[in-house]
């Protein structure tokens, strides 16, 4: 058949049709001559015929001119493919070159809330051996109730990419007489096949509609605070703003998030202790 003359059957050992078919969530990928091999994605290498004949195993860093460069390595039967800054290559041999999107809103892969969720993970401590005879020592709530109740907690908005951003708020009540003092901290983490201790998203505190400390975005690191304290019978509103910087810098390694597909967590760690009075 013609149309099978438009394509490289080089990763094609199986009879070809001519009928293209690309892997699910994979782009073309092309030899020399502008003529389509197969397809790639984050997970497989597929053939014309849109069967997996090699998957990801890795990702490795190497340097080239001095621009350090991350190499995607799937396992395939006979050797190695690699894919390095839009080029692929099949035992460690260029053949080819793999369609590069443009960088923009519409074209990033979204995140979206299913993918993306907070984890409330409460540990308080007292002064005293059993707080308050076994009650807790503070009751926190958002619009969904008392996170006691609650095995996750959403804090993003349904669509979460680059520009987005949003706020969660939830309640901190003191049903004591006593002062509670508390620190406050989140732990994030990205969890999928690629290898990266980048994290796109910053975050800022709000108590009572006025941000803590610093106007400025911080990493998750950043924000930790202490020594914050609540009076005794009373409460206090907080917002977690949250913002994923459209040009913040970091174009390739939100784009491979992106791609990648895998999960966004965050831990929520509140730690209170009663006062003295």
């Amino acid at each position: 058949m013609e149309e099978i003359e438009n394509y490289n059957l080089t990763l094609t050992s199986q009879p070809f049709d001519g009928e293209l078919r690309r892997g699910r969530g994979a782009k073309f990928i092309y030899d020399e001559d502008n003529k389509i091999m197969g397809s790639a994605s984050g997970k497989s290498v597929y053939d014309l015929n849109g069967n997996k004949i090699a998957l990801y195993s890795r990702t490795e860093k190497t340097e080239d001119g001095g621009k350090k460069v991350k190499q995607r390595i799937y396992d395939a039967e006979g050797g190695e493919y690699r894919l390095a800054d839009g080029k692929f290559y099949r035992y460690g041999k260029l053949c080819g070159t793999v369609e590069v999107t443009e960088r923009n809103a519409a074209h990033i892969i979204l995140l979206t809330a299913m993918a993306l969720f907070l984890t409330a993970v409460i540990i308080f401590t007292a002064l005293i051996g059993t707080p308050f005879d076994g009650r807790p020592i503070a009751d926190i709530k958002d619009e969904n109730g008392s996170w006691e109740a609650q095995t996750v907690v959403g804090v993003f908005d349904d669509k979460v990419l680059p520009g987005s951003g949003g706020e969660y708020g939830f309640i901190v009540r003191n049903p004591h007489d006593v002062t509670l003092y508390y620190s406050f901290s989140i732990r994030a983490r990205y969890v999928g096949e690629l290898e990266t201790d980048y994290f796109p998203i910053t975050f800022r505190l709000k108590m009572n509609n006025a941000v803590i400390g610093t106007q400025s975005w911080l990493t998750a690191e950043e924000l930790n605070y202490s020594e914050l304290l609540i009076l005794p019978e009373s409460e206090q509103a907080f917002g977690l703003e949250w913002r994923w910087a459209f040009d913040g810098g970091n174009d390739e390694n939100d784009t491979l998030i992106g791609a990648d597909g895998g999960k966004i967590s965050l831990v929520l760690e509140l730690t209170a202790q009663a006062g003295d009075n």
